[in-house]
């Protein structure tokens, strides 16, 4: 019984994509269309983001570095604590101005395992970013992701009711499950110990089948 437990933590803990009906169409969400990129430029951290393969950790930060007027060459740098190390995911930003059919605002992030097609959604770039991204499955279905970046660890109420408006505006984002990363200083040193919190749904099947287990050993 213990394998089936393990695979049952195993699969909770499991960093799926949520999936959604339709195609991408960057050119029919409400989003940042005159997208400044040299303002996005500095340190981010990670309010909330839909849970991704790539990011399991806490802690998690980003980094934008853009040139003045810079079109290319833009870098990104993404940092978390997992399992007790730092670990860092480095990439670039492409904003292809003046290419044929590209979406007004989008732009990727490239990363050595993930190209991610993105836009803005909202942003006063001095404390939050809404930041979407989306891949087609096939002709019918897509994944999606998305971040809430702020230039502090915490968001001030009004901003937070204003980002939540923006989400509750995205048909692909209202009502999903959010990864809510620890910025505490426990949760940022890499040589503290990990707490991990379990599903309240785990625990009690957790607790029927070992119950179970200890009752059938006893007859």
């Amino acid at each position: 019984m213990l394998p089936l437990i393990v695979s049952l933590f195993l699969i909770t803990f499991a960093s799926g994509q949520i999936a959604r009906n339709g195609t991408c169409n960057f050119g029919n969400i409400l989003a940042v269309r005159d997208l400044n990129v040299t303002q996005l430029s500095g340190d981010w951290y990670q309010i909330k983001r839909i849970p991704n393969a790539q990011e399991c950790g806490t802690c998690s930060t980003t980094k934008i570095y853009a040139t003045q007027d810079s079109f290319s060459n833009i870098t990104i740098s993404n940092k978390e604590i997992n399992e007790k190390k730092i670990k860092y995911r480095n990439g670039t930003i492409v904003v292809p101005y003046g290419v044929k059919n590209t979406v007004q605002g989008q732009f990727t992030i490239t990363y050595e395992d993930i190209i991610y097609n993105s836009i803005v959604l909202a942003t006063n770039y001095t404390n939050y970013a809404v930041v979407y991204s989306c891949k087609n499955i096939n002709n019918s279905s897509k994944n999606v992701w998305a971040w809430v970046l702020s230039r502090n660890s915490t968001i001030s109420k009004n901003e937070e009711k204003f980002v939540q408006s923006i989400i509750n505006g995205n048909e692909d984002l209202k009502n999903v499950a959010w990864t809510i990363p620890d910025h505490s200083k426990k949760a940022c040193d890499p040589n503290s110990g990990i707490t991990i919190g379990l599903s309240p749904v785990l625990i009690l099947l957790v607790v029927a089948v070992t119950g179970k287990d200890i009752f059938s050993n006893k007859l």
